[in-house]
């Protein structure tokens, strides 16, 4: 009795990897939900099933719990705009490429 087979070889842009280490995992792991080469664990997205890339913070020393919510909760600084400036002033026009002009 013979049996035919053949070798299951996933794609390589099918299969999950880590962020922390660029190893790219086998569908199934020995390790769970977690890298073969790191032992990261892999946080998987619900709408997609992808691996997230997770960032661990790690407060400064003299920030406390609140203060750290407090700060990520904040608005952004606003931007001055970078773009060209123009200005119209009677029969003189002034089209500045870098930043606002001098007398502003």
């Amino acid at each position: 009795l013979c049996c035919k087979s053949c070798l299951c070889i996933c794609p390589q842009d099918l299969l999950p990897m880590c962020y922390r280490c660029s190893t790219t995992n086998s569908l199934l792991r020995q390790t769970g939900n977690a890298c073969t080469s790191c032992r990261q664990p892999l946080e998987f997205s619900f709408v997609s099933f992808e691996p997230l890339p997770v960032v661990e913070f790690v407060l400064e020393e003299g920030i406390s719990d609140e203060e750290a919510v407090r700060l990520i909760q904040m608005e952004p600084p606003q931007k001055k705009s970078s773009g060209p400036v123009i200005t119209d002033e009677g029969t003189t026009q002034t089209l500045v490429l870098f930043g606002p002009p001098d007398d502003q």
